[in-house]
């Protein structure tokens, strides 16, 4: 008998691949920093490209189900797919390259709470005591946040004495944390979506490869449409082009484990693995910076958001 179910192993892979993610965006972005002055939408347009890839050779080896592309199956995944990956991607990684991987990863964690605020109206599902007390904690890590941010360039913290994370928060203008906060409530509602589509038509990878491809879409037509953007986007050096692509690939693995988890394993044991994803972003980028976190508040609040994300998720 395996010591780990491999559903666990699964689902912390993909917690491992999403965090991994963020961290790569980050670098990317400052990389890209040298011959662009805007790097959110060449990053999204390459993980795009790399998960419509991944997809369409997977949907290909399933093979395409039956009616697959009428109107009524496909158009929750398509309306999904302009808000997730298409709007939420731009927005998420604008939001890790202005303030930071672990509070960009941790407010767009949040999105638990855009979804039960939709779900339980439109779909009908219940609000449960556990569900409430996520939606609190939710609401307190982000809180937490919002005070280190409003706080952190205070000239009584000028000593040298802040943290990487706390520093990234402090150089960052306090409008930036409304990107990642614009992919929480983007994703919230994508992922309601897709959860109708999937009671209409239940073929999670057929979903899935909609929505990308969907998303390409969007972003190809704003790349014929402003030269601006296509000026911007041919100008990406390869240093950066490269890890934008690893960083596809690393998306596309953290939504193909967490899909598999969930195929052979149980929602109580691969989404609390599978959200641990912020907590990991905050190990990944303090060990990089070979630094130990002393904003306990940090801390604390990414935390609160993770259990909080868990327990509406969960029940």
């Amino acid at each position: 008998m395996a010591l780990i179910a491999p559903a666990s192993v699964l689902a912390f892979a993909g917690a491992f691949f999403m965090a991994s993610q963020a961290v790569t965006i980050k670098y990317g972005s400052r990389k890209a920093r040298a011959t662009m002055s805007s790097p959110a939408f060449a990053a999204a347009l390459t993980t795009i490209v790399v998960s419509v890839c991944i997809f369409w050779t997977l949907l290909v080896i399933q093979g395409i189900p039956a009616d697959a592309f009428t109107l009524t199956n496909a158009a929750p995944f398509v309306v999904a797919g302009l808000l997730n990956p298409a709007a939420f991607r731009f927005l998420y990684f604008t939001g890790i390259d202005e303030v930071g991987a672990p509070i960009a990863a941790a407010l767009m964690a949040m999105n638990p709470l855009v979804a039960t605020a939709v779900a339980v109206p439109v779909l009908g599902e219940t609000l449960t005591l556990a569900t409430g007390l996520g939606v609190l904690c939710i609401v307190a890590g982000g809180m937490i946040v919002q005070t280190v941010q409003n706080t952190a360039d205070d000239p009584a913290d000028a000593d040298g004495e802040l943290d990487v994370v706390t520093r990234q928060l402090a150089q960052a203008d306090r409008r930036a944390l409304l990107f990642p906060l614009g992919a929480m409530v983007v994703f919230g509602l994508s992922y309601v979506l897709i959860e109708f589509g999937l009671t209409q038509f239940p073929d999670p990878v057929y979903g899935t490869t909609v929505a990308q491809t969907t998303a390409l879409i969007g972003f190809l037509a704003a790349l014929a449409w402003a030269p601006s953007i296509r000026r911007e986007v041919r100008s990406i050096n390869r240093p950066a082009l490269a890890i934008f692509l690893l960083a596809g690939v690393l998306t596309a693995c953290a939504q193909l484990a967490n899909f598999f988890a969930l195929n052979i394993g149980t929602a109580v044991t691969v989404i609390p693995l599978f959200n641990t994803f912020p907590l990991l972003v905050l190990v990944f980028t303090y060990a990089i910076a070979r630094e130990i976190p002393r904003s306990r508040a940090i801390v604390a609040g990414v935390l609160a958001i993770v259990v909080g994300s868990i327990l509406v998720e969960l029940l």
